[in-house]
């Protein structure tokens, strides 16, 4: 999810823009039931919007469908975005791109796995694969009692 218009610039939480202390989601009213739920994620720097558009608005785009890079940053961006140092996990995620650090500390924290050698970065995650992610999140990272 980014705001600027190119994907090298993806995730800039500093590019939010506010008015009069009040998060603009341009594609979402603030009658609607998502409204306080995205506002509290931009707010919170887990996520910042598809792009801004010409009055600098967020462009959240709800309808759209998530990819597997979309949903382990929003896990690393809520986890504080921690310092990774970057190694070529998977054929697909080279250096420098936004979601390289997340799709890493994913790896490294037994969260996310390949398949065939790629990480499928630009892939539509799956029910499975959020509740099998966000099981492990709960599991390895966060140290849950699971049974």
């Amino acid at each position: 999810m980014s705001l600027a218009s190119s994907v090298a610039s993806k995730y800039l939480i500093d590019a939010v823009i506010t008015h009069n202390n009040e998060t603009i989601v341009a594609d979402i009213p603030t009658s609607s039931w998502q409204y306080p739920y995205v506002k509290m994620a931009i707010e919170n720097a887990i996520v910042v919007g598809k792009k801004t558009d010409e009055s600098g608005n967020v462009i959240f785009d709800p309808e759209s469908k998530m990819t597997r890079a979309e949903f382990i940053q929003l896990l690393y961006n809520k986890e504080g975005k921690s310092e990774v140092t970057y190694e070529q996990v998977f054929s697909d995620v080279p250096d420098n791109k936004w979601f390289s650090k997340a799709i890493v500390w994913g790896y490294k924290n037994n969260l996310i796995s390949g398949k065939n050698g790629v990480f499928d970065v630009s892939g539509n995650i799956t029910r499975e694969e959020v509740a099998t992610i966000l099981y492990k999140y709960a599991a390895n990272l966060k140290k849950y009692d699971m049974t």
